[in-house]
Formats: C-alpha cells, sequence, structure tokens
C-alpha cells in the first residue's frame, strides 16, 4: 500500500513538473464552483474536457469520466489519475463520506493554491542570485573569448613577463577560445541532465533541498514554507474528520525535506499505537527539533483544550506571513555575497589586464 502511495506520489510530481500544475488547479477550482452551483458530477467532468487545451488533461478527465461513469466514486478516479497527492485524496474521501464533497474541494482548490504560492515565493527569492550568477559566468565567458586572446597576442609582441594571474586568466581564455563547441555542447548537456534528474529523481531533489538547505538564509525560508505547509494541511485534513495517523501518513508522503518526512513518520507510527501527542514530544525531543519550540507548545496546549485542527490552521497563517519576511531577508543576505563573486570575477580580469601594462611602464621607465 506505501510503495503503491509512493508510486502515485511521484507519478504526481512528474506531472505536476511538466507544466501541469496551473492546469490542475484551475480545472480542481472549476470543478468545486461547478459542483457547488448544482452541475451533475459527470457534466461538470464534461465541461472540464471540453475547456482544457491540454490533451494530456483531456485525455485524464476523459478517464476519470468514465470511471465515474462505470460506478466509481470521485475520489477513486482521481485517485485511479494519479492527478492528485495523497493528501488531497484524502479530503475527497472525506468530502464523499460526510456529504461535504463541493466544500472539500474548494479546500482543495485553496490549498492547491497557497502551494503555488509558497513555490512561487521560494522560485523568486533565488531567481535573482541564480540571474546574476548566470550573468557573471556568461560575461566572463565572453570576455575570456573575445578580449583576452587578442590581449595575448598584444603582450606576446611586447616580449615582457607576464604575472601569474595574467597568465592564468589568458591561457583560460585560450583554452575557451579552442573548445568553445564542446564547451557549449557540455553546458547543454549538464542543464538538460539536471532538468531530467529534478523532475525523475526524488533522490537528486533531496539532494538538492539539502544543498539549497545549507545556504545562508535559505534553510530558514524553506523551513517557514514547510511549517506553513505543515499548519494547512493537517489543520484541514483534521476539520474533515480525517484521523491523526492518516494525516501524518499523507504529510510524510507530500513532504520533500527529509527532517520533517521522518518526523510526520515518527509521529504517525506513535499516535497509531496510542500515544498522545504530549508523549511523542516529551520522549522524542531530538527529531522534533524542526519545529519550534512555541509551536510545539501550541500544539500540545490545543491537544488538551480539544481545538488542534483551528490552532494548526493559525499556524500555517502565521508562518504564510513569515515567508515573505524571510524571502526579503534572503535577498538582504545574498545581494553582498553576489557582489563579492562578481567583484572577485571582474576584479580578477581587470588586474590580470593592468600589471603587464604596470610592468611595461616600469621597463620603459
Amino acid at each position: 500500500m506505501a510503495q503503491a502511495q509512493k508510486k502515485d506520489e511521484k507519478i504526481y510530481r512528474q506531472r505536476t513538473m511538466l507544466g501541469m500544475r496551473s492546469l490542475v488547479d484551475a480545472a480542481v477550482e472549476n470543478l468545486s464552483l461547478l459542483l457547488a452551483s448544482g452541475v451533475g458530477i459527470n457534466a461538470a467532468l464534461d465541461s472540464l474536457e471540453q475547456e482544457t487545451n491540454s490533451p494530456r488533461l483531456k485525455k485524464i478527465f476523459a478517464g476519470i469520466r468514465s470511471d465515474i461513469e462505470n460506478g466509481l466514486k470521485l475520489s477513486t478516479a482521481f485517485e485511479n489519475s494519479r492527478l492528485l497527492p495523497q493528501h488531497l485524496l484524502d479530503l475527497l474521501r472525506a468530502g464523499e463520506d460526510s456529504g461535504r464533497l463541493s466544500e472539500n474541494l474548494e479546500i482543495i482548490s485553496k490549498q492547491q493554491h497557497r502551494d503555488s504560492v509558497f513555490r512561487s515565493k521560494v522560485r523568486s527569492a533565488l531567481t535573482y542570485p541564480s540571474f546574476i550568477l548566470v550573468m557573471a559566468f556568461f560575461v566572463g565567458i565572453g570576455l575570456s573569448w573575445f578580449v583576452l586572446p587578442r590581449l595575448s597576442d598584444a603582450f606576446s609582441d611586447l616580449n615582457i613577463e607576464l604575472p601569474t594571474i595574467t597568465k592564468v586568466v589568458i591561457g583560460t581564455g585560450e583554452f575557451i577560445e579552442s573548445n568553445i563547441l564542446a564547451l557549449v555542447l557540455g553546458t547543454l548537456a549538464v542543464i538538460g541532465f539536471f532538468v531530467a534528474a529534478v523532475v525523475l529523481s526524488a533522490r537528486f531533489r533531496r539532494l538538492l533541498q539539502r544543498f539549497l538547505g545549507s545556504l545562508p538564509g535559505v534553510r530558514g525560508l524553506i523551513v517557514k514554507v514547510e511549517l506553513a505547509r505543515f499548519g494547512y494541511i493537517s489543520g484541514s485534513m483534521l476539520e474533515a474528520g480525517i484521523p491523526l495517523t492518516q494525516t501524518m501518513q499523507a504529510l510524510a508522503e507530500s513532504s520533500q525535506i527529509s527532517s520533517f518526512t521522518k518526523l510526520y513518520t515518527l509521529v504517525g507510527e506513535e499516535v497509531e499505537q496510542g500515544s498522545s501527542l504530549r508523549k511523542v514530544f516529551k520522549t522524542n525531543r531530538k527529531i522534533l527539533k524542526p519545529i519550534p519550540l512555541p509551536v510545539q507548545t501550541m500544539i500540545l496546549s490545543a491537544e488538551q483544550s480539544g481545538n488542534l485542527s483551528a490552532t494548526l490552521m493559525k499556524i500555517g497563517e502565521r508562518y504564510e506571513e513569515k515567508i515573505d519576511d524571510a524571502s526579503k531577508n534572503l535577498a538582504s543576505i545574498i545581494e553582498p555575497l553576489l557582489l563579492v563573486v562578481v567583484a572577485v570575477v571582474v576584479g580578477g580580469i581587470a588586474l590580470a589586464i593592468i600589471l603587464p601594462i604596470y610592468s611595461l611602464i616600469g621597463n620603459l621607465n
């Protein structure tokens, strides 16, 4: 069962990473509105199939409608389509069982929108530094390819001893000039491999997340995003009547951060064996490090008062607000580092050019 769910989660991620995520989000939102307005499920699915411009999504909706016509539940049809992650399927199934299908579809739509916003904020925080580094790389390549070989010819005609840094820079330029085709093809191959690995390999994504988590300020932003997701997803699922063990299992399967995955798995297993959250938190302090102490206190107080779902939703709201501050702080941390990198590259090339000129002037004197 767990292996099948992991396979479904992998296929869901592959599909959403291949450009279908926004289309799926819009389709679920439209399905919620159609059902809330009294349109039948078959008619609503037929409308979605006609409206979408994606051939792949048309085929998926046709399959869902076919499953419904053959007597399957909507949640089972969506599960067969592998169009939604497990925690949203659980919400969909709970809505069918409780007669709140349109309401739970609205919750699913909001959760997908939040996930999209969270991803957008992380990407926007990393886009600017990535752009600067890429531009610095291409500027360095351009200087090395066009400018430095000409300087090499000029300096060789002057017959002067070149400084070490000038020899290194000129040697780099000559190497790039003589191997430009291989370098371009190699760069394209690396980019293609990177994109394919991100889409297809969960292990590579974990390694990438671990690397990003080691960068200054980035880990704080990623943790805040995960805490906001934790609050919203667990609060919504508990409010819909889904057991805590099932909620933790869904969170463990949907999270891409290993420390949180281990945490969700442990809490789910301990609660399934009859432990309370207070006991789990008391006996497993080491693995609970990703969750700040104030949040742990709020969760334990909410468990005692029987207001856990509402408190978890408030935690999600609080950390959603903190994401904006974290992204701004990340920019203020990374910008000086980028200036240092650019200064080192530009300053090194400038120094390589200026030092032989000073040497030439000294020889003339």
